[in-house]
């Protein structure tokens, strides 16, 4: 369910980033935006720090927007999130583990990310899915944004995994819906559920991502 989760969350990132619209950045994706149904299908919200991108710009240079414990690379955050189980920042460790992405790069760097992921996690993945998708989160953190994986690069690997366990994808067809889209988000029945207001909220969300870590 955790990587459906993320590959639902890229799956409307990488709509978002796509030129078949106006790109929009959002700024500020953390598990607090990331709503879920009673059928644990994402909503993203709070779109109130996000930047549009107008077709001659090549890149975006703003003021640093978000949450501290994000910030960017932020979509490391999030799958180090469902990884572990653990929150962004917690204020009671010690200061070395006070930061989640310090942790898990800690953790990786000495070669025992097998210690710090949920046991959820553990008992649901296969060894090699998770190595992958660890490797995949580490690369998510890099600092420098070139080496970053893009949000269509992340979805494709993570449609890479899904498939190999032999799951039906359908982030992966929604990727593929996004090719063919001329208007704007209406016009897939996909994305229209993956977006919400957060000011007027939605009957069908009932919890943020926070509720299963």
């Amino acid at each position: 369910m955790r990587l459906r989760i993320a590959a639902d969350v890229l799956g409307a990132l990488s709509y978002l980033h796509s030129p078949s619209s106006m790109p929009i950045y959002h700024q500020d994706i953390k598990s607090t935006n990331i709503l879920l149904d009673e059928k644990y299908r994402i909503k993203v919200s709070d779109f109130g720090t996000s930047r549009t991108m107008v077709d001659d710009q090549t890149h975006i240079t703003t003021q640093v927007h978000g949450t501290f414990g994000y910030l960017d690379p932020d979509f490391g955050v999030i799958l180090a999130e469902l990884l572990t189980g653990e929150r962004s920042i917690h204020l009671t460790y010690s200061e070395e583990d006070k930061i989640l992405a310090a942790y898990f790069l800690c953790a990786m760097k000495e070669g025992r990310p097998f210690e710090i992921l949920d046991v959820h996690v553990l008992m649901e993945g296969g060894k090699d899915e998770i190595i992958t998708v660890t490797k995949l989160a580490k690369r998510c953190f890099n600092l420098n944004s070139k080496k970053r994986p893009t949000m269509r690069e992340v979805v494709i690997e993570l449609a890479g995994i899904r498939a190999c366990n032999g799951v039906s994808n359908i982030v992966q067809e929604s990727v593929e819906d996004i090719d063919c889209v001329d208007g704007g988000i209406a016009e897939s029945s996909y994305l229209d559920a993956c977006f919400t207001d957060s000011s007027t909220g939605s009957d069908s969300v009932t919890i943020s991502m926070m509720s299963i870590l």
